[in-house]
């Protein structure tokens, strides 16, 4: 095939040809035989940003492309980028498949008021792990009861 190619096109514009399988679950491969099992491709994730801060509560905002395997995602939450907690509680509610963008949202709290707060968004799959970029918010401080007196 590359010697017709190259009878047909010049030389200057086929530098290379190579055939790609696109197999099952995202998996790609260059010259490699149908059978042949292949590493399938880790998510994409990217953290983006959190909305509804109160002084308790906020909604962490990421978007994750599976890349053609099944990929669950959570955030990672703490005051420090060691982060500690994980959202949604308990298992990941939902599973992604495909490869398109999907945005999820989980809320987190409680939190304390008035604290800053580091978050990402973690993707897992078959083909490893795809970490966010660390992002920060800052929870509002605690509202201040006046005195009727």
């Amino acid at each position: 095939m590359a010697g017709i190619l190259r009878r047909l096109i010049p030389k200057a514009v086929v530098l290379s040809v190579a055939v790609i399988f696109l197999g099952g679950g995202g998996q790609v491969a260059s010259g490699a035989a149908a059978n042949e099992s292949v590493r399938p491709l880790p998510p994409y994730a990217r953290t983006a940003f959190a909305y509804g801060i109160g002084a308790t509560e906020a909604v962490l905002v990421g978007y994750v492309n599976a890349r053609g395997s099944e990929t669950t995602a959570r955030f990672q939450l703490g005051r420090s980028r060691p982060y500690g907690r994980s959202f949604p509680l308990g298992p990941p509610e939902h599973r992604y498949y495909g490869h398109d963008r999907s945005e999820i949202e989980a809320g987190a709290g409680p939190l304390r008021p008035g604290t800053t707060y580091h978050f990402r968004i973690v993707a897992k799959s078959a083909g490893g792990n795809a970490y966010g970029k660390d992002q920060t918010f800052k929870t509002l401080p605690r509202r201040r009861r006046l005195n009727a007196n």
